[in-house]
């Protein structure tokens, strides 16, 4: 079984969409604040939704919407170009919604980031996401 990781943050740029074999893809990164005080640092998370979900929220994943995401996490390690070792957080999205106040595509979105102890408003999203290794 797999651990969900639930967070809430900013798109640090506009969304791309993807082909992918026969599917697509829907990438975006998420700022997300942690700590407090002189503690306070930003982790950046990258998310991917797969299918007509992703295609479907192409237009309102903007730069700084702020969002509120959920789905299995993966850390995954890679050569830079400069040939040092980098470290990428990804999220496989399964459960998505916008925070309360953001307007995307100019209608008000009904997001209380308070409940997400039980996440119950988010979006289900999951079905079409292909295993990720």
């Amino acid at each position: 079984m797999a651990s969900t990781y639930i967070c809430s943050g900013n798109l640090t740029q506009d969304s791309m969409l993807r082909d992918v074999g026969t599917s697509k893809v829907l990438n975006f990164s998420v700022a997300v604040n942690v700590g407090f005080g002189e503690k306070t640092a930003t982790h950046y998370v990258d998310c991917a939704i797969w299918g007509k979900r992703g295609e479907a929220l192409k237009n309102s994943l903007v730069t700084a919407t702020p969002v509120i995401v959920g789905g299995e996490l993966k850390v995954e390690k890679f050569q830079k170009k400069d040939g040092s070792q980098g470290t990428a957080v990804r999220l496989a999205v399964d459960s998505f919604d916008f925070q309360k106040g953001s307007k995307p595509n100019g209608s008000q979105q009904k997001a209380n980031p308070q409940t997400m102890g039980g996440a119950s408003d988010l979006q289900d999203v999951s079905g079409d996401f292909p295993d990720i290794e």
